[in-house]
Order: structure tokens, then C-alpha cells, then sequence
């Protein structure tokens, strides 16, 4: 029997030796071209309407992307900042584009020969695709406080809890317009409030200077920022102006010269706000109220069949009850005021719409005579004597027409108590003529009178 010779090479070596430790598949410097690269793809996918290119390639960025090992910045800082923000702007994108249309706009670009319209979402994609299993099936609250808790995880340090104290302010300047895009400014403002709470202190913003760097400066920009649209925006949306400028009055960690520059803003938006509207535009909106409320309802969104729940940092708003809001919705306001009984209950019924609004089908209201008044009464004497003595009465000072009443009252009390008690004319004569009244004045006056009686 052939036995093969043993040679070195076949012999089974007995040494121990050290398992060679495999290289990492991509480097650091590797991960961050690739990323680089990629966002760009991205960036150009969304823009021109390629949802689903957009958000594989972000799904595939975030498979390489965590979150960091330290409080250290780390080569993925900046990559890691810029890629959730294209993810926040995509979901929210997505929540807030209508699904219907888009098939006939797919349609009419596939007969002229493009595809750069919009594509058209099946159950398949590109929904079923997000990081949020379904954002259709979240109300708008919960969907922000879903992306703002993912946020916080991927940039707070493995070994720590979720802290906004580790969120950029570009971050949050995009979870904050996203609040606003969904019509939840409640809960943009629990977002900032939070953050603000959290953060580390900047310094006073008279010593800016005095720091120098580009982190320093992009830390102070970040914040200036995030108080801008805290400020301008936020605070509006919820109509607390004063709690806005005495924000802002109070502020030490920004620029004086940015400070001036957002109140001088805001008071120019408050003024703006107070403003009446204009009367063509408000008769514009309310002919539009009127079309659109004869034509019908609009149909109600598609609402989850399991509640939603919400994360410890979501911020939910403070609003009435969701049976006093759909009572306030399904009940409207009567047009005009008319006499029903109080056993009868409003019934919605389906309405044509071709039918005219009973808002035109009522006629307007006769108008109403006044009475005619009756003559006027003459005038009394004293009425008459009030109307041309008052107006001199008033012009003369009252001292002076009290002392003229008195001294008047006294001289002729005096010439009555002077008074002869009787005689005839001729006895009246000679006491005149002796001179008894006596004085030149008064001699002329009793000649005059005397031969005016026939006595001289």
C-alpha cells in the first residue's frame, strides 16, 4: 500500500499563534466621503421629486450613522447633523403632501415621454419605507414627538439618556419649522423651551468678542437663530407678543446689535397684526365660506384604529377636549335668528350641490316708516324771556349783577319808606316848591312834571 510521504508542509503545527484582528470595512475617513457623496445624491433626489431614490439613500446613510461614543465632536458630527435635518424635511414633506393627484400626474408625464413628475405612493413605498412604519397613521403632535425623540437618541452619547442638552440648533431650528408646517406651534414651543432649559450658557453677549473660534461663533450663531424663530414665529403663532418682547428684553447671551435688530422686528410684525384686513379680501373669504360650504364637507382624514402614543418629550399642546371640538365642528352657527321649537334637533342631510345656499334664498327685510313727528307747541312768554335774558345773564359777572340786584332792592325800599302817607297834588307842590326834596336836578324834574299836570 502506497503511503504519501510527510512533508513540512503537511504537518500540523502545535504552536499557538494570535488571531490577526480584521480591519474595520470602512474607516472613518472612508465613511465620511461615502457620506459626502451620498448627501449630494440625496439632496438632488428631493429636490427634484425622487422620493424614493431620497429616501433609500437616506435610510442607507443611517444604517452607517449612530450615535457618538463621547461628548467628544467626532469626524460624523457634521454629516450626523446635516443628514436628520434632510431626514426631518423629507417626513414632514411626506406627511403633508396629498396622495391623491399624483397618479394622473405620473400618468400625463409617462405620455409625454418624462419622468420628472411627481411619483405616485402605492402601500409599498415610499411610506412603508420610513423610519416611522406609517407617518399617515400618527396625529401631527405625536409624529413630532416621535422624530424629536430620535433626534435626541442619535446625537446624545451612547452611554447617557436622551438630553436636548446634545441636540445642535440646526437641529432644532428643523424640528421647530416642521411644528410649524404641521400647524403645532405648542409644541415648537415645548421643543425650544426645553432645549433652552438644558443647553450650557453662552456667556454674556457684550463679551462675544472676547471669544474667539469657530466653534464659539457657530454656537452663538446657532442660538441667535433658534431665538429668532422662537421669537418671530413661535410666540405669534400662539398670539403672546408681550411674553415674545420681554423674552428678548431680557436675553444677555446674544449680540446687542442682533438683539435691536429681532425688536425691532417684532414690534414691526405687531403692528402689522394689528391692522385691520382688507374689506375686498375678508368679501372674498366670505364668498368662498359660502361656495364651499354649499358644495359639501370636505372628507375627514384617515385616523388610526389604535390610539397613538406619546413619548415622555412630546409636548402636547393645552386645547379643549376632542368631544368639544368635534361638537364645535359638527354643529355651526345659525345664520340668521329664528324661532324653533325646543324638542326639535339639527339633523345633518346630504345637500346637492347645485343647490343655492338658504343664506341667498332669504329676502331682506322690509324697511320700517318712522313716525312723523306731531307740530311743535308754541312758545310761553317765559320761555321767550328765558331765551333772551340767559344769554346776557351769562356774560355778566355774577358779583357784580348780586350787588347791582341788592343795591337796586335798597333804593327802593328806601324811596317807598320816604314815601308821603297822603295829601293831594297841591299839598306835594308847595312842599317841592319849599324846597323840602330840595336840590337844582330835582327842581327842574318837579317843574316838568308840574307842567305837564297843568299846575304851572
Amino acid at each position: 500500500m502506497y503511503q504519501r510521504p510527510t512533508t513540512t508542509r503537511d504537518a500540523i503545527s502545535l504552536r499557538t499563534t494570535r488571531p490577526t484582528p480584521r480591519k474595520p470595512k470602512h474607516g472613518r475617513s472612508g465613511v465620511g466621503s461615502k457620506l459626502k457623496s451620498t448627501y449630494s445624491d440625496a439632496a438632488r433626489a428631493f429636490l427634484h421629486h425622487k422620493i424614493e431614490e431620497a429616501q433609500v439613500l437616506v435610510e442607507d446613510a443611517f444604517e452607517i450613522l449612530h450615535s457618538p461614543a463621547s461628548q467628544e465632536t467626532d469626524q460624523l458630527a457634521t454629516y450626523r447633523r446635516k443628514w436628520d435635518i434632510l431626514r426631518i424635511t423629507l417626513e414632514t414633506t411626506l406627511y403633508t403632501t396629498p396622495v391623491s393627484g399624483s397618479a394622473a400626474k405620473l400618468s400625463r408625464s409617462i405620455a409625454n415621454g418624462s419622468s420628472s413628475g411627481a411619483i405616485p405612493r402605492s402601500p409599498s413605498s415610499p411610506r412603508s419605507k420610513s423610519p416611522l412604519d406609517d407617518p399617515l397613521l400618527l396625529s401631527p403632535p405625536s409624529l413630532l414627538g416621535t422624530i424629536h425623540t430620535r433626534s435626541l437618541k442619535l446625537f446624545t452619547p451612547a452611554l447617557e439618556c436622551p438630553n436636548s442638552r446634545f441636540l445642535p440648533a440646526a437641529v432644532l431650528v428643523a424640528l421647530v419649522l416642521a411644528s410649524l408646517k404641521l400647524d403645532c406651534p405648542q409644541v415648537g414651543r415645548g421643543m425650544v423651551d426645553d432645549w433652552l432649559t438644558n443647553r450650557d450658557s453662552l456667556g454674556l453677549g457684550s463679551e462675544a468678542n472676547a471669544r474667539k473660534g469657530t466653534k464659539a461663533e457657530d454656537e452663538r450663531e446657532g442660538y441667535e437663530k433658534v431665538v429668532e424663530v422662537y421669537c418671530l414665529h413661535v410666540l405669534p403663532r400662539l398670539s403672546e407678543w408681550e411674553h415674545a418682547k420681554e423674552f428678548l428684553d431680557s436675553e444677555l447671551e446674544m449680540r446687542p446689535s442682533k438683539r435691536e435688530e429681532l425688536i425691532a422686528t417684532l414690534a414691526a410684525h405687531h403692528t402689522q397684526s394689528l391692522l385691520p384686513p382688507s374689506p375686498r379680501g375678508s368679501h372674498l373669504q366670505n364668498l368662498d365660506n359660502s361656495v364651499s360650504g354649499s358644495s359639501g364637507a370636505p372628507t375627514p382624514r384617515a385616523v388610526s384604529p389604535a390610539p397613538s402614543s406619546v413619548s415622555s418629550h412630546t409636548a402636547v399642546p393645552n386645547s379643549r377636549s376632542v368631544a368639544t371640538l368635534r361638537a364645535s365642528q359638527v354643529l355651526p352657527s345659525p345664520l340668521s335668528p329664528s324661532p324653533t321649537p325646543a324638542s326639535r334637533q339639527w339633523q345633518p342631510t346630504n345637500r346637492p350641490s347645485s343647490r343655492v345656499p338658504t343664506s341667498l334664498a332669504i329676502p331682506p327685510p322690509a324697511p320700517t316708516l318712522a313716525p312723523q313727528p306731531s307740530s311743535p307747541a308754541q312758545p310761553t312768554i317765559l320761555q321767550l324771556l328765558k331765551v333772551v335774558v340767559v344769554p346776557y345773564l351769562r356774560r355778566v359777572n355774577a358779583p357784580v349783577l348780586v350787588l347791582a340786584i341788592i343795591l337796586s332792592l335798597v333804593g327802593l325800599a328806601s324811596r317807598f319808606g320816604r314815601r308821603p302817607k297822603g295829601g293831594s297834588g297841591a299839598e306835594m307842590a308847595r312842599r317841592r316848591l319849599a324846597g323840602s326834596s330840595g336840590g337844582i336836578w330835582a327842581g327842574l324834574i318837579d317843574a316838568i312834571k308840574m307842567s305837564g299836570r297843568g299846575l304851572v
